[in-house]
């Protein structure tokens, strides 16, 4: 079960069943026991001493009870959809759904990202082993994680957001829709951070705007040479076979560059 407050004016539960317990009783969003009942496997809403089912999976949310695979229309919810771990194949249809916090569908066996909700503040898919492409997820989101999706080498597709963590996929190849197969052009022109620790030797970043890059925790990055000097920070701790002569070198294109945006000498 998880419970999620966005706010105090809305509570927000999910219920689902399992192989260990395959008949679930839900009343005014609160698990039960009734004895001596058997029904088939799924969640019930107890309502006057009746049984109502709502599905598999069920959405509580400020009093009501909703089938997520049958959801009403335009539906808001008011906080986080946590459904991480379910071994889904394929999400239930949430195209016509809002989520005010985080969508979180991390952990399952989806192959792609059809029927993601319209709107999400946050969206991470990350674990999912047999996801091939980032194709279905939300358009626009603030924050887009995508860790350890081994079997995706392009972010074609992937949302407008803010924030990218997108750390261990050192897979990730290309973009074969662009000529060059130049990785990161999927990216917007301008964000804020870019975390990718265990990923590629390289990244083709040029042309972007990025104030934040994390390529930490990578053996096999050897060289800085391909991160830019006009970045606001560059982390690239735990690399093991990055040399102390790599290290001085962007060092000395940072310097070099601040200088010039600052018409001052800059020691460090």
């Amino acid at each position: 079960m998880t419970d999620t407050k966005l706010d105090n004016s809305h509570v927000i539960k999910l219920f689902a069943v399992s192989k260990e317990n395959p008949v679930k009783m839900v009343s005014d969003g609160r698990e039960m026991d009734v004895p001596g009942v058997a029904l088939p496997s799924g969640v019930y809403e107890v309502v006057s001493g009746s049984y109502l089912y709502r599905g598999n999976i069920c959405l509580f949310q400020d009093g009501y009870c909703y089938d997520l695979y049958n959801l009403p229309e335009n539906l808001t919810i008011y906080g986080d959809l946590v459904l991480s771990g379910f071994g889904l194949t394929e999400l239930p249809d949430l195209s016509k759904t809002m989520v005010l916090g985080k969508f979180d569908c991390s952990h399952n066996l989806l192959k792609d990202l059809r029927n993601s909700p319209g709107y999400a503040k946050i969206y991470d898919c990350s674990v999912n082993l047999e996801l091939t492409s980032f194709s279905g997820a939300t358009n626009t989101v603030q924050e887009f994680v995508a860790s350890c999706v081994p079997r995706v080498v392009s972010l074609e597709n992937i949302p407008y957001a803010k924030i990218y963590n997108l750390n261990g996929n050192p897979q990730l190849a290309h973009s074969p829709k662009y000529p060059g197969a130049k990785l990161f052009e999927c990216l917007p022109d301008e964000f804020d951070t870019l975390n990718i620790q265990d990923g590629p030797a390289k990244i083709d970043i040029r042309g972007k705007t990025i104030k934040i890059i994390d390529v930490s925790y990578n053996f096999r990055r050897k060289s800085l040479a391909d991160m830019p000097s006009n970045a606001e920070q560059v982390i690239y701790n735990n690399c093991a076979n990055l040399t102390n002569e790599a290290i001085a070198d962007y060092n000395r294109r940072r310097r070099i560059y601040l200088e010039l945006q600052r018409q001052t000498e800059i020691e460090f």
